[in-house]
């Protein structure tokens, strides 16, 4: 997982709270929805030069992370739409 989304979603559910297993496995759960989610809105935001590197990372099978990190650089509101995910994961949570 991208290390900054890992401290995003430590600090917004207080998981240093909790055991350190049981904040693996939320942050573990709760970063595949988000990244997911954030991938799933950010792709049809890249430009042509984005969609081609985002074409070459999925024909590579490259980890998620990779696609994660292209996003993070090309999408202006990107920060935007991850704190909106994560603001949807917990509402959904609660």
């Amino acid at each position: 997982m991208e290390p900054n989304l890992k401290q995003q979603l430590i600090e917004k559910f207080h998981l240093e709270n909790l055991s350190p297993e049981e904040a693996a496995e939320i942050l573990d759960n709760a970063g595949t929805v988000i990244m997911t989610s954030v991938i799933t809105r950010g792709i049809p935001l890249l430009d042509e030069e984005g969609t081609a590197r985002c074409d070459e990372l999925l024909a590579s099978d490259a980890p998620i992370t990779e696609l994660f990190k292209l996003l993070q650089e090309k999408v202006p509101s990107f920060q935007a739409i991850v704190t909106e995910e994560m603001d949807l994961l917990e509402k959904t949570l609660v």
